[in-house]
């Protein structure tokens, strides 16, 4: 088997649940939330984490609030990430900035956790029979290398989808899979219930957890990484230079994550370079997304392999070894 590597963003979670977060959306929804100015008549987690955690009142969250505005409306590509950068190291907010970064950082886990939750698994399930997305695409590709060591999943989402369905299709068997091969660059929410843990001490947490329960989600603050911060990931550069395909579908092609992960010196002269742009299926002849997507593509690879298709169309095509 050749070593073929996935390198998926939050785009592919899309074809899974419509619900799910990008960037852009992850920040309009945070900004919305974290007073429910959105939603008056049931302020879920605006209450609950004042509850949780008192010092979080609404004078200091709307405070948050008022700063989180000015940078969305200030910037071209917002970004949770990029706002709780700038908390933590402009002057300016010295005075707030733990208390800042700790709503920041409840708040992507509350909303990572809504991810996972109810829909998403009714969506799971039915995937198992209906198999209507990218993730029966991968199940059946590894019904018979679930254990091989030439494939691997590297992963800038924090959430575990992949895992639970891997869980979900082939029980104990995908445990060793999920440990060795399936790489989260930023870190994962946690483990699950029925597979071994990534490191010594790994917290479980299952997908029935709200996402308000702010106790809880406190405890998994330090299980992830936010784009900037300090993270080793040595382990997933050696996967990358040394995979003989890379296929990559959901992702932006951050400079940053790009150098975490060493596309930003790779070299595979005699690998494939399989990447999906996918902006919709609807006609759309305003293509300075595709344009500009296809420029980053082509800078890291000139004779790249660039799609158009829907996350389960083009892992189809690109796991095909024929092609």
């Amino acid at each position: 088997m050749e070593k073929i590597s996935l390198i998926i963003g939050a785009g592919v979670n899309k074809e899974i649940h419509p619900d799910i977060d990008l960037g852009r959306e992850l920040i309009q929804n945070i900004s919305d939330r974290v007073t429910d100015r959105t939603t008056p008549n049931g302020p879920n987690l605006s209450i609950n984490l004042e509850r949780h955690f008192p010092e979080f009142n609404r004078m200091i969250r709307t405070d948050f609030l008022m700063h989180l505005d000015h940078y969305i409306s200030s910037v071209e590509y917002p970004s949770i990430d990029e706002f709780l950068n700038e908390v933590e190291t402009f002057p300016e907010f010295e005075g707030q900035r733990q208390q800042f970064l700790d709503i920041g950082l409840l708040m992507i886990l509350a909303h990572v956790i809504g991810w996972e939750g109810k829909k998403t698994v009714d969506s799971l399930t039915k995937e198992l029979t209906e198999k209507r997305t990218w993730l029966s695409v991968l199940a059946k590709y590894l019904e018979d290398k679930v254990s091989g060591s030439d494939f691997n999943i590297i992963t800038f989402n924090y959430d575990r989808i992949v895992e639970y369905f891997l869980l979900k299709t082939f029980s104990n068997n995908s445990k060793a899979f999920v440990k060795n091969h399936i790489h989260h660059v930023y870190g994962r929410l946690a483990n699950l219930d029925g597979l071994d843990p990534a490191y010594d001490g790994e917290q479980s947490l299952g997908f029935d957890v709200p996402n308000h329960a702010f106790t809880e989600i406190a405890k998994l603050k330090n299980n992830i990484k936010l784009i900037r911060q300090k993270v080793d990931t040595k382990s997933i550069k050696d996967i990358v230079k040394n995979s003989k395909r890379l296929v990559l579908f959901g992702y932006g092609l951050d400079p940053i994550n790009n150098k975490r992960i060493g596309l930003h010196e790779w070299d595979g002269k005699d690998s494939d370079f399989v990447f999906n742009i996918f902006f919709g299926g609807l006609p759309d002849f305003n293509l300075q997304n595709r344009r500009e997507t296809a420029e980053k593509v082509r800078a890291i690879r000139i004779d790249a392999d660039i799609q158009f298709m829907n996350c389960k169309e083009f892992l189809n095509y690109a796991l095909n070894e024929k092609h």
